[in-house]
């Protein structure tokens, strides 16, 4: 009976319903989604109806970024999602706020931007706080396909968060709370351009040097700029760059064809700009690196890279330039290690000189042919050559350790011949009177001695032009005075039959014409055996600073007398062998009767002029 049932009219009406069902299978299932997932969102994934019950099922890029897709459960609705159909597109403007939200199952809310990158573009991600904000905000930077990229804070307050080295095309953020911690933050994307520069020696833009400045931009800390250029052998090269702010760093660094740093320096500050200096052996490729070290980015730093040129003396004894009295020769230090070496041949008994125009800052020394260091030469200074040293002498130049300048300069070898005028007063030979002499100094130390004869009543002048340090000596007398700055100088000698003057220059390289002359005649001898008798009261001249004059008057003894003289005039009375110095205004009592001699002369600092004494009784 069964058999027949299912035979007869059951079976073809069961097939019916089944074939009506299988044909409708789809649109129930698509209905039944629609139906359990409306009002539903997702921590993440797509949602789709379990058995009429709303769920979340993860995708491969939810996969890939280790997500959790389940049904959200947060207390407010959520603003943005957690999933690449669901992200927020990021603008340029901003900021935006956002939020992540309480749950009541324990989900952890994300949410998920996106944006669209360039190729070789620098982007900052801002995520700041409200003030009831989320205590720490966590972005993570993901990939097309859901992977996470690596991304570095750019701050310490780990506000800021930078993406560099992205390809063309869409990209994700996702900013989560840490720990399940809510609140609300707010955010901006913010592209800060093309790299000026590439970061690794395979990638850096070429430069070809020049005095023209160029401007090297570090997004962030940790921005490496490298630039390329093609240095020629022979060739001097300096690369420096001035710090924008006081609060700002950076390194430069040196690197040769290979890309391995060979020389650095760094920089803090706007008083500390760092350079690089170096000489190509070859020529070739090589790479300046720029890498900031502190301040707040974006840092623009105002870089030159200057070819000095070739480099213009040998670095060696074998090298070196040769020096020629009188002929200028260009120098020009290179860079902070470069050495530059002249040599010249002296001649016997000769004293040499070396003048540098305009005198910049440079080290240079002077060596003997054996290599022995005689010293250090200032600029425009006369050379330690050993007295009678004939031979080759070598000049060798660096920069100094402060201050060094690569603008060029002159040196000219001066050869001043033998020296043309002894130091001491014995070996001076008689110069003529009223004759121009030139004078010129061998060394920083060399004194010049003439000797002139006199009539022992005259009264002379000296003169130096240009002003010159002098001393004059009527040699026997009180004649001597000591050295100083004059152009012209009046003396007396005093009763002396010869005069020397001691010249001193006082000007690098530049001869002085001595001339002495007589121009009058003393009115006293200044000689104790020479003096004559002279009636009180009196008067005179001083004819020069050192005159002296000497007469003699008769006194009675056991008298005393009044001493009145001229202001600045200094007196002494004496009988033979017995100098007495009396003070003008005071009392001289005689001890013996007859001759006494009496010596009058200007107090230090005095000038010439007429002098008047009286010697009266009391």
């Amino acid at each position: 009976m069964l058999r027949f049932s299912l035979r007869g009219g059951a079976a073809p009406l069961v097939v019916t319903v089944l074939l009506a069902l299988a044909g409708c299978g789809p649109t129930f299932e698509m209905a039944d989604d629609e139906v359990a997932c409306e009002g539903v969102r997702c921590t993440a994934g797509t949602c789709f109806s379990n058995a009429g019950q709303p769920s979340c099922r993860c995708g491969a890029w939810e996969d890939s970024a280790g997500l959790l897709c389940q049904v959200a459960a947060f207390v407010t609705p959520d603003d943005h999602g957690g999933s690449p159909g669901e992200a927020t597109p990021l603008d340029l403007g901003g900021p935006h706020e956002g939020r992540i939200n309480a749950s009541t199952r324990g989900q952890s809310d994300r949410d998920l931007f996106s944006f669209t990158a360039k190729a070789g573009h620098t982007y900052f991600f801002y995520c700041g706080q409200q003030s009831d904000s989320l205590p720490r905000c966590l972005p993570r930077l993901l990939d097309g396909s859901g992977r996470q990229v690596s991304s570095f804070v750019l701050d310490s307050k780990r506000s800021s968060w930078i993406f560099t080295g992205l390809e063309e095309g869409t990209w994700y953020v996702e900013v989560s709370g840490d720990g399940g911690v809510t609140g609300t933050y707010t955010y901006q994307l913010v592209d800060m351009g093309l790299d000026d520069f590439g970061d690794y020696p395979a990638g850096a833009s070429g430069m070809d040097p020049s005095d023209a400045p160029f401007k090297v931009t570090s997004t962030f800390l940790g921005d490496e700029d490298v630039v390329r250029f093609q240095a020629v052998a022979g060739h001097a090269y300096r690369f420096s760059c001035a710090l924008p702010t006081l609060e700002s760093g950076v390194v430069l660094r040196l690197m040769d064809g290979t890309g391995r740093v060979v020389d650095s320096a760094e920089g803090l500050g706007v008083r500390n700009q760092p350079r690089l200096d170096m000489k190509a052996t070859t020529s070739g490729t090589w790479f300046m690196q720029v890498s900031p070290t502190l301040g707040d980015p974006p840092l623009t730093f105002d870089c030159r890279l200057t070819d000095l040129g070739l480099d213009d003396h040998g670095d060696t004894s074998a090298t070196a330039t040769r020096l020629t009295a009188g002929v200028p020769v260009s120098v020009r230090m290179h860079s902070s290690k470069d050495v530059d070496e002249l040599v010249f041949t002296a001649v016997a008994g000769h004293a040499y000189a070396l003048r540098q125009q305009p005198a910049l800052p440079v080290d240079l020394q002077l060596f003997d042919s054996a290599g022995k260091r005689l010293g250090a030469i200032a600029a425009n200074a006369y050379l330690p050559i050993p007295a009678g040293g004939a031979g080759a002498y070598h000049l060798k130049l660096t920069p100094p350790r402060n201050g060094m300048s690569d603008e060029p300069f002159q040196l000219v070898l001066e050869d001043l011949g033998p020296d043309d005028h002894p130091t001491y007063v014995a070996d001076a030979a008689r110069s003529p009177l009223g004759v121009p002499i030139s004078v010129r100094a061998h060394s920083s130390s060399d004194f010049d001695t003439l000797a002139f004869e006199t009539d022992p009543d005259g009264v002379y002048v000296a003169s130096c032009e240009p002003e010159c340090l002098m001393s004059l000596n009527a040699y026997g007398s009180r004649s001597g005075s000591e050295q100083e700055r004059v152009s012209s100088k009046h003396v007396t000698v005093n009763g002396v039959a010869s005069l020397t003057v001691t010249v001193l220059s006082t000007s690098f390289l530049e001869a002085h014409t001595l001339k002495v002359e007589r121009v009058g005649t003393d009115d006293f001898t200044g000689v104790s055996s020479q003096a004559a008798p002279l009636a009180l009261p009196a008067s005179g001249s001083f004819e020069a600073e050192n005159d002296l004059d000497v007469f003699t008057v008769t006194l009675e003894a056991g008298r005393t007398y009044k001493v009145d003289a001229s202001p600045s005039t200094l007196v002494s009375i004496s009988k033979p062998g017995d100098p007495q110095r009396v003070p003008a205004g005071s009392s001289f009592t005689a001890s013996q009767s007859g001759t006494h001699v009496v010596a009058l002369w200007l107090s230090e600092g005095s000038y010439p002029g007429a002098w008047s004494l009286s010697l009266t009784p009391e």
